[in-house]
């Protein structure tokens, strides 16, 4: 760490090993000796994300996100979409030298055996990925789990593994809390649980506090089948103290610190302890001084971690400690479990203003979320919660639109699901399974997580095929129709548009049929179907006309579908009227941001085809647009207005005017990679191409040519390019 440091030998160090080996105390003696030297002039900022659990289900960076953006003095931290956020903290960090300490960071990395231990969260990914490529100062991380996010980075990344304590250096440990015994005794002792730092602390204060620091008691703890990978080797220690505890109030503390995900926070714990008590929870720990003379004792057992001035009242232990009397407790006494969980959800829900307006506001109603969904109290959790309170209703979708946390809200939707995160809990009627299910497809696709969303609206479709919610499966059908085609299966995204028409029939509702046939012409579109695309948008025309007599043209999204496709066949003049009369429109709602940004850039495109030597209008408005979607993380809509804008690229473009379209496609190109969309991968490529022909490198133009041809081929993709035909 001191070479990474002082010497400039690597921009970011990870220092990995299992639960209790000392990562994070290894992270603050290095500190606490730098400080000795003020740092050597560098900023310090540091997060912990133990204070999320040891778990995956409720795990997102948008509260560190917002606090450090807040800290390096970002101007508009709730601005822009996650992986925006991500690189722009980077580009505060590195500003001056930072150290940046970034511990426990295994609650946001996929688990062991699925993309082990990749980091999904998007701006965490971005802020990981920037200060490992350039970073003036030094980035600390320390997780549980290798990263291979960052083996790319190669000599710029340091990792360090931690093992156990030698032999020696846990005697000296033992000694050093109080436990008698031969160097022999003890070197025992430590071999028996493998140098585990934790496990050793914990055993020795045990020893000196129950059995007079005589090591050789030591063959009293019993053994049990932990996982010495979790930390195993302490848990047979906690497990002793659970039994040496009995009923002392001790153990109640404990059992209340359980309950959190987090560092328990005073009017948390004062809702917790309110009367009447809670058997076998509160009830021994009602009174002031009872509760200050047991927090002391488990202080001294090492069992809670020290007061801190800045956080007086808050207690926290170590997420290992915290893991094992929480699940403990809930296995034992599954009453007081749920009690203590509705207290919190009680306390959280009542402190919280009904409806927030701002992302530090809102905070406390996920957390609710959590605590709700532990209580079993899902439908009130979901519905007064989530839907009324954070989304302001089923449509509305008030906190998408207006924080961009698709993250914040996938992992408080994940409270939704079972264990294993295979299905929505049974507990929730079939609709709210559903409206589950539809939300977490809509984060992971506004993630770009395209893949993993099909298997979850197979699911949403699947249930609402089985209860018979024909409006459900037509708006289930619609996403997978989009969703398949962004991927380039276009066959499948054909045939999910005719399921979303037929069950639209079924409906008989004017809205569902209409949207449905608008589905299915742009699917048709993009296949080159033009005559059947035409028909499809014909019909939905007739059935908008039919809903309102006074309003018969396509609106909003509906209508730049029907507008995109008269530019490909050619009828520029009248997408030009139409896409004015919509925006116009969509300009008197101030829900409609999103629906207003897309429906520009197929504006601009129009105008710019129509006028190829007009660029002012096209140009103002791409660059509206795209300051609106990036901003609130439409990251496939983003790319297509990149790709757009290379459009306005031709003979005239300076070399600097090259260099800023090459950057947008550069980012559509990551954005089309990481979702896995084999359209924005094409369109990217058909962009590259017409950069490389301006630039007057025809190898590399003709490259990129067939690269989209192949591709277009491969998908059966018959759009013609957005970033304008291709140049001679």
């Amino acid at each position: 760490m001191n070479d990474a440091w002082r010497d400039g030998k690597a921009n970011l160090v990870s220092i990995v090993a299992p639960g209790g080996l000392g990562k994070s105390a290894l992270v603050n003696h290095w500190l606490s000796e730098i400080a000795a030297h003020s740092y050597d002039g560098a900023r310090v900022f540091g997060w912990s994300f133990y204070a999320q659990g040891v778990t995956h289900d409720f795990s997102t960076s948008s509260e560190f996100i917002q606090a450090a953006l807040t800290w390096f003095g970002d101007p508009e931290p709730p601005t822009g979409d996650e992986n925006e956020k991500g690189r722009r903290l980077a580009t505060l960090v590195r500003a001056r030298p930072t150290i940046l300490v970034l511990d426990g960071l295994e609650p946001l990395q996929s688990p062991p055996g699925q993309s082990g231990g990749e980091v999904t969260d998007p701006a965490l990914k971005a802020l990981l990925a920037s200060l490992a490529s350039d970073n003036s100062g030094l980035c600390v991380v320390t997780t549980r789990y290798h990263i291979p996010n960052l083996e790319r980075f190669g000599a710029s990344v340091a990792e360090i593994e931690i093992a156990g304590l030698q032999a020696e250096d846990g005697i000296e440990l033992l000694r050093s809390l109080g436990v008698r015994g031969s160097d022999t005794s003890l070197a025992l002792a430590v071999s028996e649980y493998d140098g585990h730092p934790l496990a050793l602390l914990l055993l020795g204060t045990f020893l000196t506090i129950v059995h007079d620091g005589s090591v050789e008691r030591r063959v009293e703890i019993p053994l049990r089948a932990w996982d010495s990978k979790q930390g195993g080797k302490a848990r047979r220690i906690m497990e002793s103290y659970k039994r040496w505890f009995g009923d002392r109030p001790a153990l109640q503390i404990l059992r209340i610190l359980g309950l959190f995900d987090r560092p328990a926070d005073v009017a948390s714990l004062s809702a917790v302890r309110r009367a009447p008590p809670i058997t076998g929870l509160t009830d021994g720990v009602l009174d002031h001084v009872t509760w200050a003379t047991e927090i002391h004792a488990l202080r001294r057992a090492g069992l809670i971690f020290a007061a801190t001035p800045e956080r007086a009242g808050e207690l926290d232990t170590h997420p290992l400690i915290r893991e094992f009397f929480g699940s403990d407790f809930r296995e034992t006494n599954g009453e007081a479990w749920i009690e203590g969980h509705e207290r919190i959800l009680a306390h959280l829900s009542s402190s919280t203003v009904e409806q927030p307006d701002t992302l530090v506001a809102m905070f406390p109603l996920f957390v609710a979320i959590n605590h709700g969904c532990k209580a079993g109290r899902y439908k009130e959790a979901l519905r007064s919660i989530y839907i009324d309170r954070i989304q302001r209703g089923r449509t509305t979708y008030y906190s998408t639109k207006r924080f961009g946390i698709p993250t914040q809200h996938l992992s408080a939707l994940y409270c939704f699901f079972d264990e294993e995160r295979r299905s929505v809990r049974s507990e929730l009627d079939g609709a709210d399974r559903i409206y589950v299910l539809l939300e977490v497809a809509y984060e992971m696709r506004a993630l770009g997580r395209l893949h993993d969303a099909i298997p979850i609206l197979l699911q949403a479709l699947d249930e609402g095929v089985r209860m018979d919610r024909i409006r459900e499966c037509a708006a289930t059908t619609d996403v997978l129709a989009e969703t398949y085609l962004h991927i380039g299966e276009i066959a499948s995204a054909l045939s999910f548009a005719r399921e979303t028409v037929a069950f639209a029939k079924r409906c008989k509702r004017d809205f569902e049929l209409m949207y449905s046939h608008c589905a299915l012409a742009n699917v048709q579109h993009f296949a080159g179907d033009m005559s059947g695309a035409r028909l499809s948008f014909e019909e939905a025309e007739k059935v908008q006309a039919r809903r309102q007599s006074g309003s018969p043209r396509l609106k909003s999204l509906n209508g730049a579908q029907f507008c995109d496709y008269l530019i490909s066949i050619g009828s520029v003049e009248e997408a030009v009227s139409r896409l004015r009369e919509i925006v116009e429109q969509l300009g008197k709602d101030e829900g409609a941001v999103i629906a207003k940004a897309i429906c520009e850039v197929v504006l601009a495109r129009a105008l710019h085809k129509l006028n190829p030597d007009s660029a002012a209008e096209p140009t103002s408005l791409l660059n509206g647009a795209i300051r609106v979607l990036r901003g609130t993380g439409q990251n496939q809509e983003l790319a297509m207005a990149l790709i757009a804008r290379v459009a306005l690229s031709g003979s005239g473009s300076s070399a600097d005017d090259l260099t800023h379209f090459r950057a947008d496609v550069v980012e559509a190109q990551v954005i089309a990679e990481e979702s896995r969309s084999m359209i924005l991968q094409a369109e990217a490529a058909d962009a590259f191409s017409r950069l490389y022909t301006l630039e007057a490198d025809s190898d590399a133009a003709g490259k990129y040519a067939r690269t989209a041809a192949d591709l277009r081929e491969q998908l059966g993709y018959r759009r013609p390019p957005i970033s304008g035909p291709l140049l001679p």
